[in-house]
This record gives C-alpha cells, structure tokens and sequence, in this order.
C-alpha cells in the first residue's frame, strides 16, 4: 500500500506534542528503534517505510496486522525530523507505566526533575535501560517521553523501560521518603564505597538542578564525583553524563550485594 498525503501530514504532525496528545500516538524513526519497536509490546498503528527497507527487514513486520506503507525517498524527506532522512518510520500507541507497580520492583528509578532537553531525558532513558533500572519518572517540567527527540535520543530504549508522569507530592505520598535520593552538587561525594541502599535517584537540569522543595523535604543528597575526587572542575555537569556516573555507582553498589 502506497503512503497517502493524509497519512504523510497525520505522521509528520505527531511531531507535536498536540498531536500526540490528541492521538496518544508516537512516531519513531531509524533503523535500530523501529525494530526494537516492532519487536516489543507496544502496540504499534502503521509502519512507513522504504521499499528496500520492506524488502529486507520482512522478518520485523511479518507478525504485525497493522498497515504497511511503501513511501518514496521524498515521502520520507518530509515525514522525518532528521537531517539524514530514515528509511522507515514507526507510529505506534504510548504507553505508559504505573507509579504504584514500579514502586514495588526491586529495581532502581531516576526522577527527572525539569530536565527539558529532550536529547538528555532520551539518553537517561537509554542509560536507565542498560544499568537494569526499573523506569523513568517523568517529573513537572521534564520533556514528554514520547517527544520524537527522546525517542530518538533512547536508540530504542524507550521499547524497553517503564516511563511515568508524576510530580514530588504523588511520588512522597506513595514512596517512603528514606529510599529517595537527591543527586546534587552539594551532597556526598559519590565512590566505589559509597552505600547505595536507594529506590528512587532524583536529577534536576543543568540550569536550575534540583526544586528547592524537594530539598526542604529530604536531606540524603550525593554528588556525582569526577575521578573519585569531590573538586569541582567544572561549575555543572551534563546531566546524561552526570545518570550514567550514577547508574554505573548503581549498578556495581547492587552487584556488590549479590556476592
């Protein structure tokens, strides 16, 4: 089946957030997270793709009943937000977790604090996704988890984590407050020793860090340290780089327990 003009503006429109949320469709694009997509639980609405693409990757869509269409090179120009157009574009239904199941898991979360940069919040997810963390919490202010960029950010991660809309209050009032941590430039210093025994990692943007509600709230902060040492070489740290300094303290912290 050809790719309509209706179906080119329906999918370049999710591009919006008012459309997603009209919707509650996503778009995804690229190689890696379509397939990670079509290979999920996620149910997905249609596939847009190019014939060589259909042509080689049969395998990905052979189980799905939802449409499939051929678009040319220049249908694809339009429908992607990428400089280099992708050969094929999933649309599939968002999917969201729920705070009070991800609660129970024994897994680690980050709460994302204002993160805005939708590049950062799909590279958390990414992150998150290879340290073995439960979900993401989605706090006020953070950029939507269905954002193309995010999508795009995650190479397919967001197929495999949990992702939940919550704000401070919901999450104090269902979490015990002595399992959430705040990751700060001000708290301890972050090292091979430090003990980790938390659930929920909060992060804030590089601009603003943290609200400074949640620090009248609880008083356990870390900071992320450079090469072991607490010295401040610089005045913030990218907070990508900054989760995955923690999810790697993470990660070793729990596997240290498990000997």
């Amino acid at each position: 089946m050809n790719l309509s003009n209706n179906h080119t503006k329906y999918i370049r429109s999710l591009g919006m957030s008012k459309f997603r949320q009209k919707y509650e469709n996503f778009v995804a694009e690229g190689d890696k997270t379509c397939v990670e997509l079509l290979n999920s639980d996620f149910s997905i609405e249609c596939v847009a793709a190019t014939s060589t693409w259909l042509e080689y990757n049969d395998h990905a869509i052979k189980n799905h009943t939802c449409p499939v269409y051929t678009a040319t090179t220049e249908q694809m120009d339009q429908i992607s937000s990428l400089q280099q157009p992708s050969e094929v574009v999933v649309v599939a239904k968002q999917k969201w977790g729920s705070l009070p199941d991800l609660l129970t898991l024994p897994k680690p979360l980050f709460y994302l604090d204002g993160v805005q940069d939708p590049g950062n919040v799909g590279t958390i997810i990414r992150i998150a996704d290879w340290f073995g963390f439960g979900g993401i919490l989605l706090g006020p202010g953070t950029a939507d988890g269905f954002h193309p960029k995010v999508v795009q950010a995650s190479m397919g991660s967001v197929a495999g984590i949990s992702l939940v809309k919550t704000d401070r209050l919901t999450l104090l009032d269902l979490a015990n407050p002595q399992h959430i941590c705040l990751l700060d430039m001000g708290g301890d210093v972050l090292s091979p020793k430090t003990e980790l025994p938390y659930h929920i990692y909060v992060l804030g943007s590089e601009g603003k860090g943290i609200d400074a509600a949640w620090k009248q709230t609880l008083p356990d902060l870390a900071c992320v340290s450079i090469g072991g040492s607490s010295i401040k070489v610089a005045e913030s740290l990218n907070v990508g780089v900054a989760a995955g300094i923690v999810g790697h303290h993470v990660f070793n912290y729990n596997l240290q327990l498990l000997k």
